[in-house]
């Protein structure tokens, strides 16, 4: 059995036992991915202040376990993160959420493979590839991200051409606060840098702010930023280029 199968098992072990203290797994479920998600910056917008609404959450959520169940938590949190340090080229959250059978609560949804999205991202990376080359950074944004799978596999594709995080920006969106939570969680394991926005692409698309990179937040979207979207590699980039436009803008009149 390898490592990911091990941490795989142990995941969802854990999980399991929930369901015999009586909570519900789909509850169990939501909250894991609200809990993982804000001890990940995932409680921050994209200024880097504490959102009140996603730190009530986030209480709601560990407010309804014990002690002990906080370990057991803990322990899936250090099983995913174990997991995918092991081994990046994977789906872990999605993969499980259809494995344990709780994705029946989504009548109609499918998690893309990890294999196909794998084949489907080289085009996207040598695009994303080019944009670094030209303009030294680039941008992958998946309208109907899920899990995040497609965004995963371009990282893996670019960080084989040698382009690291602080080069490429991540964007998803979905209608699912749960497949953008997940979405946010397995990005920040990942080291890449961008966000999640929770809002429906087609009625309530994602708007960019003047500097091209950070959001134009709309009414009725949330957003997830991950650690690496604070570094100082991409406020840098956002500041220079707000500058520019700002100049520009102020040029014409």
């Amino acid at each position: 059995m390898s490592l990911t199968d091990q941490y795989r098992k142990d995941f969802q072990k854990t999980f399991g036992s929930f369901g015999a203290s009586g909570h519900s797994l789909w509850q169990v479920w939501e909250d894991f991915l609200i809990i993982s998600s804000s001890i990940l910056c995932g409680t921050w917008d994209q200024y880097g202040r504490e959102d009140q609404g996603k730190k009530k959450q986030f209480d709601t959520a560990w407010g309804r376990y014990t002690g002990e169940e906080h370990v057991g938590l803990s322990d899936m949190l250090d099983d995913l993160m174990k997991a995918m340090d092991a081994n990046p080229e994977q789906d872990f959250l999605g993969e499980i959420f259809m494995e344990l059978g709780i994705s029946d609560k989504w009548k109609g949804q499918f998690f893309t493979p990890y294999s196909l999205a794998r084949t489907m991202a080289s085009m996207t990376a040598r695009s994303a590839a080019e944009s670094v080359k030209k303009h030294g950074w680039g941008k992958i944004t998946d309208p109907a991200c899920g899990a995040g799978v497609t965004l995963l596999a371009v990282r893996n594709e670019l960080q084989a051409l040698g382009i690291g995080g602080d080069q490429v920006l991540f964007v998803g969106q979905d209608i699912s606060t749960t497949a953008c939570l997940m979405c946010h969680i397995q990005l920040s394991l990942l080291g890449c840098a961008g966000y999640v926005v929770c809002a429906d692409t087609l009625t309530n698309p994602l708007k960019l702010s003047i500097d091209g990179i950070s959001p134009d937040p709309q009414e009725g979207q949330t957003f997830r930023f991950t650690p690496a979207w604070f570094t100082d590699a991409w406020q840098g980039r956002m500041a220079v280029r707000f500058m520019e436009a700002a100049w520009k803008t102020s040029s014409r009149k």
